[in-house]
C-alpha cells in the first residue's frame, strides 16, 4: 500500500486522522481548526483560503504536511517494550478471548483536552505498513504515523485501589490532561 500524498483537496480532518502529528503543523501555520467540528468537511484549500492565507502559504503548508509522510515512512521505532506485568495480562486476555494468535495494535489518535490519546486493540495482523515489534512473546503493531510519538515507550499494567488497566509510559509526552485520558506531544 503506497502512502497517499497530502493534497489541498483533502479535508483537514482526514489528514489529522491519518497523521495525528499533522495537527501541530496546521497549528504552527495558524490553522487551529484541527479540533473544530467542521474539519471533517473543510478541505485544506478551503480552510487556508477561508482564514485569509495566501496560496503560497498554503503550498508551504502542504510541503510541511508531506514531510510527515516521508518521516512516517522512514522512521523506525526503537526500544518500545512491554513490562512483565503487562505481557502477562495481555497473554491472559488473549487466551480468555481465544485470540492467542493476535497481537496488540498501538496507535496515537487525535482526541481529549491535551490533544491526543492512545488507542490500543487486539488485532490478528497489522496493516501493511505497520511496524512489528516482538517483545516477551507478544507482537506489537505500530502504524507509521504514530511511530515517532511512541518511540521509546513502555506499556505497563497497573492495579490499585482505584482500578486496574494498561498505562503507556511515554518519554515523548510533553503534557497530559488532569484526568489522565489524553496527552500532548
Amino acid at each position: 500500500m503506497q502512502t497517499q500524498m497530502i493534497t489541498k483537496e483533502m479535508t483537514i480532518g482526514e489528514v489529522v486522522e491519518q497523521y495525528p502529528q499533522a495537527a501541530d503543523v496546521f497549528t504552527n501555520f495558524g490553522l487551529h481548526c484541527v479540533g473544530c467540528h467542521s474539519n471533517p468537511f473543510e478541505t485544506i484549500e478551503g480552510g487556508t483560503l477561508g482564514h485569509g492565507m495566501p496560496e503560497e502559504e498554503m503550498n508551504n503548508l502542504l510541503v510541511e504536511l508531506n514531510k510527515i509522510i516521508s518521516s512516517a515512512k522512514t522512521s523506525s521505532i526503537t526500544a518500545m517494550s512491554v513490562t512483565e506485568n503487562a505481557a502477562l495480562e495481555i497473554k491472559n486476555l488473549l487466551d480468555s478471548q481465544r485470540k492467542s494468535d493476535h497481537g496488540l495494535k498501538i496507535k496515537v489518535v487525535p482526541g481529549g483536552c491535551a490533544g491526543y490519546k492512545y488507542e490500543i486493540n487486539f488485532v490478528k495482523a497489522g496493516a501493511e505498513n505497520d511496524m512489528v515489534i516482538e517483545d516477551k512473546g507478544l507482537k506489537l503493531f505500530i502504524d507509521p504515523a504514530s511511530s515517532k510519538m511512541l518511540q521509546g515507550c513502555t506499556i505497563d499494567y497497573v492495579a490499585g485501589l482505584m482500578g486496574a488497566g494498561f498505562k503507556v509510559l511515554n518519554p515523548n509526552e510533553q503534557k497530559a490532561c488532569g484526568c489522565g485520558s489524553s496527552v500532548g506531544f
